[in-house]
C-alpha cells in the first residue's frame, strides 16, 4: 500500500491522469497474480511437488485450503470476535489521533507491535520517543520539525551502513555485522 500512495503522490506532483494510474496497478495486480501463480504451478510440474516447495514459497498452504474443501469446518467465532475487537480497538486509537494532537498512540503502532521486527528495534522507539517528547516540551514544534530532518539522516544512515555490511558480506564471501537479525 504504501507504494502506491507514493505513486499517486508521484502522479499528482506531475500533473499525472490519477484514474489511469489506478487502472495500471489494478492491472499490475492481476496480471502479477496470474503469473506468479502460474510460475509456481509450472515449476511444481517441472521439478515436482517436493523439489519445488523451497523455490515457488509455502506448498503447506494448498494442503490446507484441500483440508478445508474435503473437512469444512464450523467458523472459529471467538477469533473473528478477537479480528473486530482489534479492529475497533484500532478504529479508536485512529480517532484519537485525529481528535487529539497529543494522543501518543498511533493505529500503526499497534498493527506493527504484533510483528516479529518491534523485538529488535524497541530502545529505538523508546528513545526516539522520549527525544520527540523532550524536543516538543522544551523547544517547540519549529524545534521538531528541524530535528526531525536529523533523525531521517540518522535513520538513512543506519539502512546505509547495514547495506554496507551486507555487500561486504558478498564480496568477502564472508558473514560479517548482521545488520537486522532474525
Amino acid at each position: 500500500m504504501p507504494h502506491q500512495l507514493e505513486g499517486f503522490k508521484m502522479a499528482e506532483r506531475a500533473n499525472m491522469n490519477t484514474k489511469r494510474l489506478v487502472f495500471a496497478i489494478g492491472a499490475a495486480l492481476v496480471i502479477g497474480s496470474l503469473a506468479s501463480w502460474w510460475a509456481g504451478v509450472s515449476e511444481m510440474y517441472r521439478l515436482g511437488h517436493a523439489r519445488a516447495a523451497p523455490f515457488v514459497g509455502h506448498i503447506g498452504q494448498f494442503n490446507w485450503v484441500a483440508g478445508h474443501f474435503s473437512n469444512p469446518v464450523d467458523p472459529n467465532r471467538p477469533a473473528m470476535a478477537a479480528m473486530a475487537g482489534g479492529m475497533l480497538f484500532t478504529f479508536l486509537l485512529m480517532l484519537m489521533r485525529m481528535k487529539f494532537m497529543w494522543w501518543p498512540f498511533h493505529p500503526a503502532g499497534y498493527a506493527i507491535s504484533m510483528t516479529f521486527g518491534v523485538e529488535y528495534f524497541w530502545s529505538c522507539l523508546v528513545i526516539s520517543s522520549a527525544l520527540k517528547l523532550i524536543i516538543l516540551k522544551f523547544a517547540g514544534m519549529k524545534a521538531n520539525r528541524r530535528a526531525t530532518k536529523f533523525f531521517f539522516g540518522v535513520i538513512l544512515g543506519e539502512y546505509c551502513v547495514g547495506a554496507f555490511w551486507s555487500a561486504l558480506s558478498v564480496i568477502l564471501q564472508a558473514r560479517t555485522y548482521d545488520f537486522a537479525p532474525g
